[in-house]
């Protein structure tokens, strides 16, 4: 059993859409699960869903080239 049966990322800070990520791992999420006693999963890589911003010089950083 883990918080909110769900896997967390970690790697939202770095992700294009991790102002809106369900699943990142805030520390908000991290003050719940440890309030509530319950250990949160994450995830150990990026996740398929992660998505690197575009670099200054026009190229994708995508993670999966």
């Amino acid at each position: 059993m883990s918080y909110r049966d769900m896997t967390f990322c970690g790697f939202y800070k770095g992700c294009v859409n991790g102002h809106t990520c369900v699943r990142a791992l805030t520390l908000n999420v991290r003050r719940a699960a440890k309030a509530a006693g319950i250990p949160v999963a994450r995830f150990v890589d990026p996740p398929e869903c992660f998505h690197k911003p575009f670099s200054p010089n026009g190229e994708s950083d995508e993670r999966n080239e």
